[in-house]
């Protein structure tokens, strides 16, 4: 069963992966815009949110060159002996040597040397001798070529496991970094600090998620000879790592990546306390350059002076006192308590609702 899956996966992988890297983005594009046309025409009563900021320039190449390099994962998967030369392996050793002697360039009626040191190819000396057993076969289709032979210490499966970690885990690290560098905002546009916020532990999970998917696939999938042909599992995984990164980079730049409404209404506040702090430090720079200037204090004094006398005058004057009770702003004596009583009110109310937006 799984070497007929296998089989049917080799057949279809490249041209299902051409389609995928070529109409991939436009269908999901079509769909997340059924799925919001959808959302829209289901609470149309509800106010409408700002629209989602466009992809910049550089998000849409990072993508790109991910998709490219995930074409090239499928065009050219990981060397494996026995997958590249259709062998099982349970194959003999004479089999297995001439196909390793044959990509080293040696011919392959060579003798087996009595030193690997003076053979015309060390390498494949060295890396037929450690395919000797059928357990070393299964830690070579489990952990791949690279682990065989670029490890000269490693003697058992575990040892391989480490060899090969830094290869498997560089792609999920390096994914992790595309996503902290499609937070910047002069990478991926208005909206990084959104998508961010939304998407990026999200992916930052997926991606963990992956990794430890890999692992137990590797660990756990029966690669025990006898074989009708080669469980290849460091190629089927190199073929599904870049598209399962490519759909996390995908999800995370063309999901919708507009605020909500309460999103929206939060940012307006902290824009309008930012814009009274920034007010309120001016105004203190103003008092200070006052204060500092023999010139421009006694003009302010007289200018203060002459506004409260005149704010005396208006309070003693009949008319204008028969206008502001009229117009409701105080009631005689007490114009100056209710005044103050009326703004420490506005401003608890108005405190009020800023706290209930954070929440």
């Amino acid at each position: 069963m799984l070497a007929d899956l296998w089989a049917l996966i080799q057949t279809w992988s490249r041209p299902l992966g051409i389609v995928a890297i070529f109409f991939g983005p436009r269908i999901l594009s079509a769909l997340l815009r059924s799925v919001r046309g959808s959302a829209g025409h289901t609470h149309g009563a509800g106010p409408t949110p700002p629209p989602t900021p466009p992809l910049a320039r550089p998000a849409k190449l990072l993508l790109v060159l991910q998709a490219l390099f995930a074409l090239s994962a499928l065009l050219a998967p990981p060397y494996d002996v026995f997958s590249h030369h259709a062998l099982s392996q349970a194959c003999t050793r004479d089999a297995l040597r001439a196909a390793v002697l044959s990509d080293a360039g040696v011919d392959p009626a060579t003798p087996v040397p009595e030193d690997i040191g003076s053979s015309p190819s060390p390498l494949a000396e060295t890396l037929l001798a450690r395919l000797a057993t059928p357990e070393a076969r299964a830690s070579y289709a489990r952990w791949g070529h690279a682990a065989f032979t670029n490890c000269a210490w490693c003697r058992d499966d575990t040892d391989y496991a480490l060899a090969a970690a830094p290869g498997i885990l560089a792609p999920y690290l390096a994914e992790m970094v595309l996503v902290g560098v499609l937070g910047l905002a002069y990478v991926t546009g208005a909206g990084a600090r959104i998508r961010a916020n939304k998407y990026a532990a999200m992916a930052g999970w997926g991606v963990v998620l992956l990794a430890g998917v890999e692992y137990a696939v590797r660990l756990t999938w029966d690669v025990t000879p006898p074989r009708d042909k080669s469980d290849a599992i460091t190629a089927i995984v190199s073929i599904a790592r870049p598209f399962a990164l490519l759909a996390i980079t995908a999800a995370y730049l063309l999901l919708p990546g507009r605020m909500s409404q309460k999103e929206a209404t939060q940012l307006a506040t902290l824009s309008a306390l930012e814009t009274a702090l920034n007010a309120q430090r001016l105004t203190g720079l103003a008092h200070g350059a006052v204060a500092r200037s023999p010139a421009l204090g006694r003009h302010a004094f007289e200018r203060g002076l002459g506004r409260a006398r005149a704010e005396e005058a208006a309070k003693k004057d009949p008319e204008v006192v028969a206008a502001a009770q009229a117009a409701g702003l105080f009631a005689g004596a007490e114009h100056a308590r209710e005044t103050r009583d009326g703004a420490r009110g506005w401003i608890t109310s108005e405190w009020r609702k800023v706290v209930r937006t954070e929440e």
